[in-house]
């Protein structure tokens, strides 16, 4: 149970979460006078796609009693890949589907994302209680009964320090007996902290801009994470240039 000063902000689809923007932002939402355009239709069915697939897989790596794994992260060759967004939905739709907590904790800190997606109301976050400025209840924001998320914080400066005393601590001897864990981590080959930060959570998924991302630098990161538990590539488009053999791992 967390404790009673955990910060309760609004629910995510109360607030303008990141992906109810991209919603607004491509398809402005349909009036009850207009007839919905193929193209809204078309992109309602792909959202619930993409939120269908997420469950899929939460019930594929969290459903077993007990659970196969209690964290899970998500990662990237690149910046830009779309990881805060997969974040968000997957943590989403496991707080929605599952009797357990789940904490989404944001361990990206060279481009952190939560506090402005999510409207949370301060700064703090994780960097702050690593370093021991404060007490990890002022860290931790309640989204919905089931669902509290953990910024990333001030860590630019010191995010190779601040990942080697996550990973020493240990993510799931924190955070993993009292809840489920996704985990926003950095890219892989452009972030100095990012092969360790992949280190964090019990398993991982690559995500990928399918179309976008050149497939050598997929294979450097698959490369680079052969020690880690990496439990498929998940591309964020229809159209892919992923070589086949990549695809196979989806």
């Amino acid at each position: 149970m967390l404790s009673d000063t955990t910060h309760s902000v609004r629910p995510i689809s109360a607030s303008p979460s990141l992906i109810e923007r991209e919603r607004t932002r491509q398809f402005p939402a349909v009036t009850p006078h207009r007839k919905p355009t193929s193209a809204q239709i078309q992109e309602a069915q792909r959202v619930w796609m993409l939120q269908e697939q997420c469950r899929r897989l939460c019930l594929t790596l969290f459903a077993h009693r007990p659970p196969a794994i209690r964290s899970l992260g998500l990662l990237s060759s690149v910046a830009g890949e779309g990881t805060s967004f997969l974040a968000i939905l997957l943590a989403r739709v496991l707080a929605h589907d599952s009797d357990e907590q789940v904490t989404l904790l944001e361990c990206n800190w060279d481009h952190p994302t939560a506090q402005e997606t999510l409207g949370l109301p301060a700064p703090w976050g994780l960097a702050e209680w690593l370093r021991g400025e404060c007490e990890v209840e002022a860290v931790r924001y309640r989204l919905s009964e089931n669902l509290v998320v953990i910024p990333a914080g001030r860590g630019k400066q010191d995010a190779g320090l601040l990942t080697r005393r996550l990973y020493q601590r240990g993510v799931s001897n924190l955070f993993g007996p009292r809840s489920l864990l996704i985990l926003d981590l950095p890219p892989v080959l452009s972030c100095g902290y990012g092969e360790l930060a992949a280190r964090l959570a019990e398993a991982v998924l690559l995500v990928v801009r399918a179309g976008q991302t050149p497939a050598s630098l997929v294979a450097e990161t698959c490369a680079r994470l052969e020690q880690v538990p990496l439990r498929g590539i998940v591309l964020n488009r229809q159209v892919s240039r992923i070589p086949r053999w990549l695809q196979q791992l989806l």
